[in-house]
């Protein structure tokens, strides 16, 4: 199926990563930078990537692992709305 603008937007930066991993780095630090309205730290990057190599190690989906990461952000008491 075709791919929708929002989530066009949201994968955008992991276009050009080498592995699955880095492509999952870019694109959940843009999203953390765009709902943190600052850049994300390497920790929080770190625990975002962490959520998705789970989703992975347990047989979930790339975007799976995405969704776990973004949902992790949008909980975050550094999310701002």
């Amino acid at each position: 199926s075709e791919a929708t603008p929002a989530q066009a937007r949201l994968f955008a930066p992991g276009a050009g990563a080498k592995t699955d991993t880095d492509r999952a780095r870019k694109i959940l630090t843009a999203f953390a930078r765009r709902a943190f309205r600052r850049p994300a730290t390497q920790a929080e990057v770190a625990r975002l990537v962490a959520l998705y190599n789970v989703a992975r190690k347990n047989g979930d989906s790339f975007e799976r692992g995405i969704q776990l990461g973004v949902q992790a952000t949008l909980a975050s008491p550094n999310f701002l709305y």
